[in-house]
C-alpha cells in the first residue's frame, strides 16, 4: 500500500493549485499542429514520439495549468501509449510509464485528480482477443507509475461510454454500457480518495430525489462547483435533457431550460467555464454536428454560439478548458478533412454575447500574459483618436476623394472577382489533373505487382487503411481502369487487404446505424445472418460481412456501407436497403400470377453484370433474389470471393458453400472440388427458373438426401426437368423459360448459355412489362450512399508504400531464384 498512500498524499496536498498562463491565440477559432518531442524518460533519448493524432474514442484528462494527458482510442497505431500535451508550448510527447499498465483500450473514462494524478476506468480492449481489467487505475505523474487500486466490496465493473469527474477528493462515475450486458446504465458511483489510506472502496450513490436521469451512454458529464452537470447521450433514443446532481444533498434535478436548446445528440464533448457549460459537436442518426451551444447554468438558459464560420463536424472527440480557451482534440477523422492531426482552439473572448460572460469577467478568467497590456493599448488609441478629431478638415477632404473614386474601385473590384473566379476554377482543374495523374501512377504500380506472394496484400495498420481507401476510390471511378481484367485485379487485392488487416474502407464506413443484432430475420444467407435495422431514416437490411462488393447495378442489391457492431467482439456488418417484398420465393407465393419473364430477365441482367466484373455469385437460388418496391429482382448474398483470371490467383474451393440442390454437377462429382465458375452459375440460373415456374425446390421431391442427388449426377442424366431416367417431365407447357432452363442444365459447362445470352434471349421475347419506373427508387439508393464521408488520400505516401512492397517482392523473388540455382548446381 506504500505507493497508494504516497499517491493519496500527493492528491490531497495539491488538489487546489492555481492555474498558469497558456499560449495566446487570436480569433474565435484557431488550429495548432502539435510539435512532437522525444519520448520522455526513454532509454533512447533520441527516440521521437509517434504523432498523437488522428484518433477518436479515447480518454483525456487536463489540469487548469494547461497540461493535457490522453491515451487509447481507435485508428491510432499506438493506443497503449500515454501522451502529454502542453497548451502553453503546443508540444506533444509520450511519457515512459511503469507499474500496473492498464493496456490499450477505447471508450474508457479518464479524469484529472488535482495536477499530478490521472484516474482511468473501463472501456473496450483495442485487441478483441484480450480482456479489459475493470479496476480503477491511478497514474502518479511524479513517479510516472500506474497503480491498480484494490477495492473492497462492490465496484462499477466493466463498462464503456461512461464518464468520470472529480469534485474535491471524490471521483464520480455515471452511466455507460456494461461489456457483458444488454442495457445501458443509470448508476452513479463515488470513490473517496481518502479511503486509500485505510480501505479503498466504491460507493453506489442512492439519490435522495425520486427522479433521476434515464440510462444512457456517450453523454456530456462535467463538474460545476458542488454539482455534476449532465447533458444528452443515447438511451432508448437520442437525448437532449439537462440534469444537475447536488453532491451535498445527493439530489438529482432535471433543469427546465429555455432558449436555443441543442437538438438530441450523443458523442458530443463539454466543458465548464465560470458559470457556462459549453457543448461542442456530437451526432444523431442523420449526421454529425459542427455547432457550439452554451448553457448559462444559473439561469437555465441555452444559447447557440453564433459567428463560428465554417468549422469541421466534431464527434467522438475530447475537450479541455484552459483559461478562456476550449481545446478540442481528435475526433472521427472522416469529418476533419485536412485537420485530422491538429488541435482546434475555441477562444470564448471572441464570442459576441455579454449574456454569457461580461468583458470584465473574461479579463479575470483569461490567463494570457498579453492581457495586461490592453490598458496601455487603449490609452494610445485614445490619444490617436483625439489627434484625428483635431484634423477634421483633412478627414473630410479625404472622404470626398474616396467617394469620387468609389465607382471606379467597385468596377475594378468586379473585374478582379471575375478574374479570381477564373483562376480558382483553373486551379481546381489543375489540382484534379494532378490527383488524376497520381492515381494513374499508383494504379500502374499496383498492377505491376503480379506475384501471388504480393506484399501489398499483407499491409497492416495505416498502410492497409490507406490502401483500402484508395482501392475503393478506384473501383467507384469508372474512368480509372481500362479493362475488366484490371478491375478484377483491384477487387482481388482489396479483398486480401481488408481480410488480412481487418480494416474497412472509410468511404464505406457508416455511423448511427440502429440495429438489434440479437434476433435475425432469417439465417438462410450463405455469408451471414440478416437483420432489420434503420439507417438515415430508411429501413435497412443488416448482414454480417464476408466482404463488401463494390458494384452498382439496378439488379444487384445496393451497398450503403459497413460498420462495426457495438459488441464485446465486434462484427463487421454491411447495410443495404430493406426489400419489403421479400425474396422471389415468398413474392411469387403471394402473387402467383406475376409475369415471370421480366423477373428472370432482371436476374440474368444482374448475373451478366457480376460476370463482366469477374464475380461469380456461387449460390444462385430464388431465396437469394430479393424483390424491390418497384417489383424488380435484385441479386443478393454474393461475395467477391471468386475474382477470375487475375495474375494474383483466385480463391480455392474451401471459400465456397453453395446449396447442393442448386449446384452444378461438376462441383459435386469431382474428387477435388473446383471453385464455382460463371458456367456453374448458369446451372443455378436454370434451377432458379424452375423454382419460379413451380414454386418447388429442384430435385428435392425425388432425392431426399444430397448424396442420392450426387449419385444421379455421377450416372449423368438427372436434371430438374427429368430427375429420373425416362420419367415424364416435371413441367409441361412451360414455354420459352423451360427451353432456356434446359440449355442451362447441359452437363458440358461450355455448352451452357452465358448470362448475356440468357438476357438477350429473354429480352427478344418482347414480353409486356408494366412495372413502375425504378428512377425514384434508384435515386433514393444513391442519395443515401452519397451521404458517406469523403476521404482524403495521401497519394505520395501510398506510392512510397507500393514501391517499398515491390522492392520486398523483388528481393524475395531474387532469393528464390538464387536458391533454385544453388540447388541446381548441387544436383549437377
Amino acid at each position: 500500500m506504500t505507493d497508494l498512500a504516497d499517491l493519496a498524499d500527493l492528491v490531497l496536498s495539491e488538489c487546489q493549485e492555481s492555474p498558469e498562463p497558456s499560449v495566446p491565440t487570436s480569433g474565435l477559432w484557431s488550429y495548432r499542429r502539435p510539435i512532437v518531442l522525444h519520448i520522455t524518460g526513454s532509454s533512447a533519448p533520441s527516440e521521437l514520439s509517434p504523432s498523437p493524432f488522428p484518433r477518436y474514442d479515447f480518454g483525456l484528462a487536463a489540469t487548469k495549468k494547461g497540461d493535457v494527458y490522453f491515451c487509447g482510442g481507435l485508428i491510432h497505431d499506438h493506443p497503449g501509449l500515454l501522451y502529454h500535451y502542453s497548451a502553453k508550448d503546443n508540444t506533444a510527447t509520450v511519457l515512459q510509464c511503469s507499474g500496473d499498465d492498464p493496456g490499450p483500450r477505447y471508450e474508457h473514462a479518464m479524469t484529472m485528480v488535482g495536477n499530478n494524478v490521472i484516474a482511468l476506468h473501463g472501456g473496450y480492449p483495442c485487441n478483441s482477443r484480450e480482456a479489459v481489467d475493470p479496476s480503477l487505475f491511478l497514474f502518479n505523474l511524479v513517479s510516472r507509475k500506474w497503480l491498480k487500486v484494490p477495492v473492497a466490496g462492490s465496484a462499477p465493473g466493466s463498462r464503456q461510454g461512461h464518464s468520470m469527474v472529480v469534485i474535491g477528493t471524490t471521483i464520480f462515475m455515471f452511466g455507460g454500457w456494461p461489456l457483458h450486458g444488454s442495457e445501458r446504465l443509470d448508476e452513479l458511483w463515488a470513490f473517496d480518495l481518502r479511503t486509500i489510506h485505510t480501505q479503498p472502496r466504491w460507493e453506489l450513490v442512492t439519490p435522495s430525489s425520486t427522479g433521476k436521469p434515464p440510462p444512457r451512454d456517450d453523454f456530456v458529464f462535467v463538474p460545476h462547483q458542488n454539482q455534476l452537470m449532465l447533458f444528452g447521450g443515447y438511451g432508448e433514443e437520442y437525448l437532449a435533457d439537462t440534469w444537475a446532481f447536488d453532491t451535498n444533498t445527493k439530489r438529482w434535478s432535471e433543469l427546465q431550460c429555455v432558449g436555443d436548446v441543442p437538438s438530441p445528440r450523443d458523442r458530443a464533448a463539454g466543458a465548464v467555464l465560470d458559470d457556462v457549460m459549453y457543448i461542442i459537436g456530437g451526432c444523431d442518426q442523420n449526421a454529425g454536428y459542427n455547432d457550439v451551444f452554451a448553457l448559462k447554468i444559473s439561469e437555465h438558459r441555452w444559447f447557440r454560439v453564433e459567428g463560428i464560420g465554417k468549422v469541421e463536424n466534431h464527434l467522438i472527440h475530447a475537450v479541455a478548458c484552459i483559461g478562456t480557451k476550449i481545446f478540442i482534440f481528435g475526433g472521427e477523422p472522416s469529418h476533419l478533412e485536412d485537420k485530422q492531426d491538429m488541435v482546434a482552439v475555441l477562444d470564448t473572448k471572441y464570442i459576441n454575447n455579454s449574456e454569457l460572460h461580461t468583458p470584465e469577467r473574461l479579463l479575470d478568467l483569461d490567463t494570457d500574459p498579453d492581457i495586461g497590456t490592453l490598458s496601455e493599448v487603449n490609452r494610445e488609441n485614445s490619444r490617436r483618436l483625439a489627434s484625428l478629431e483635431g484634423d477634421t478638415g483633412k478627414l473630410e477632404k479625404r472622404l470626398a476623394e474616396l467617394e469620387r473614386s468609389k465607382g471606379e474601385v467597385l468596377r475594378e473590384n468586379s473585374k478582379l472577382k471575375e478574374r479570381c473566379a477564373e483562376l480558382e476554377e483553373r486551379l481546381a482543374e489543375l489540382e484534379e489533373d494532378g490527383r488524376q495523374a497520381k492515381r494513374q501512377e499508383l494504379i500502374a504500380a499496383i498492377l505491376k505487382s503480379t506475384s501471388k506472394a504480393n506484399s501489398l496484400a499483407n499491409l497492416q495498420g495505416m498502410d492497409a487503411q490507406t490502401m483500402a481507401d484508395f482501392l475503393t476510390e478506384v473501383l467507384e471511378n469508372q474512368a480509372l481502369l481500362q479493362s475488366d481484367a484490371e478491375r478484377r485485379h483491384i477487387l482481388y487485392l482489396l479483398r486480401k487487404v481488408v481480410k488480412s488487416a481487418q480494416v474497412l474502407p472509410i468511404r464505406t464506413g457508416l455511423y448511427n446505424v440502429q440495429c438489434d443484432l440479437v434476433d435475425p430475420i432469417n439465417s438462410l444467407g450463405g455469408y451471414g445472418l440478416i437483420y432489420q435495422g434503420v439507417f438515415e431514416g430508411q429501413v435497412a437490411q443488416i448482414g454480417e460481412l464476408a466482404l463488401p462488393a463494390h458494384v452498382s447495378h439496378p439488379n444487384v442489391i445496393p451497398l450503403y456501407g459497413s460498420y462495426l457492431s457495438a459488441e464485446r467482439i465486434p462484427r463487421i456488418c454491411i447495410v443495404s436497403p430493406w426489400m419489403e417484398n421479400g425474396d422471389l420465393v415468398d413474392y411469387l407465393a403471394n402473387l402467383p400470377d406475376t409475369p415471370l419473364i421480366p423477373l428472370m430477365s432482371d436476374v440474368a441482367a444482374g448475373l451478366q453484370f457480376l460476370h463482366d466484373m469477374g464475380i461469380v455469385h456461387a449460390d444462385l437460388k430464388a431465396r437469394n433474389v430479393l424483390v424491390s418496391r418497384t417489383q424488380r429482382a435484385m441479386l443478393t448474398d454474393f461475395g467477391i470471393l471468386t475474382v477470375l483470371n487475375t495474375s494474383m490467383g483466385s480463391s480455392n474451393s474451401a471459400s465456397f458453400s453453395g446449396t447442393t440442390y442448386w449446384m452444378a454437377p461438376e462441383l459435386l462429382v469431382a474428387e477435388e472440388v473446383p471453385p464455382p465458375t460463371p458456367q456453374s452459375d448458369m446451372w443455378g440460373f436454370g434451377c432458379t427458373c424452375f423454382e419460379a415456374m413451380t414454386g418447388q425446390t429442384p430435385f428435392l421431391e425425388f432425392y431426399k438426401y444430397p448424396g442420392q442427388l450426387i449419385g444421379a449426377f455421377v450416372r449423368g442424366y438427372a436434371t430438374p426437368l427429368r430427375p429420373k431416367r425416362n420419367c415424364p417431365p416435371t413441367i409441361t407447357n412451360g414455354g420459352p423459360l423451360v427451353t432456356l432452363a434446359e440449355r442451362c442444365w447441359n452437363y458440358e459447362p461450355s455448352e451452357r448459355p452465358t448470362a448475356a445470352e440468357a438476357f438477350r434471349f429473354l429480352t427478344e421475347l418482347n414480353v409486356e412489362d408494366n412495372r413502375p419506373s425504378m428512377d425514384e427508387e434508384l435515386a433514393m439508393f444513391e442519395a443515401v450512399k452519397n451521404k458517406r464521408p469523403e476521404v482524403k488520400i495521401d497519394y505520395r505516401y501510398l506510392l512510397s508504400v507500393v514501391r517499398k512492397a515491390r522492392a520486398i517482392d523483388n528481393h524475395k523473388r531474387e532469393c528464390h531464384e538464387y536458391l533454385r540455382y544453388d540447388m541446381y548446381l548441387n544436383n549437377v
